[in-house]
């Protein structure tokens, strides 16, 4: 099993981050972190996961298509180059991470 924990460096996306990891600590599961919308946000989020040597795989900068195309149902891997090329390399990451 591995965890995959997606959150944003917001206030909200720091007050359940912190139960997730201890939660992945309790457990004793693998985890890392994905953070979208990685360009808000003062650095918390960074600075926490770092401390908590918990792996960043693959940092989201917000991106109205990329919003644009959720918002109608479409995959926005499909329509956006730069984030299809995160979206791979996370998955080549999550599988070397969860083997």
């Amino acid at each position: 099993d591995f965890v995959l924990l997606v959150t944003e460096p917001t206030p909200f996306g720091l007050h359940y981050l912190e139960p997730a990891l201890e939660m992945c600590r309790l457990l004793d599961l693998p985890h890392a972190a994905v953070i979208n919308r990685c360009d808000v946000g003062d650095g918390k989020m960074k600075a926490l996961l770092e401390q908590q040597e918990v792996p960043i795989l693959a940092e989201i900068p917000f991106s109205r298509e990329i919003a644009a195309a959720c918002a109608v149902g479409e995959l926005a891997a499909r329509s956006n180059g730069a984030f299809r090329r995160i979206v791979d390399r996370l998955a080549w990451s999550v599988i070397e991470k969860a083997s």
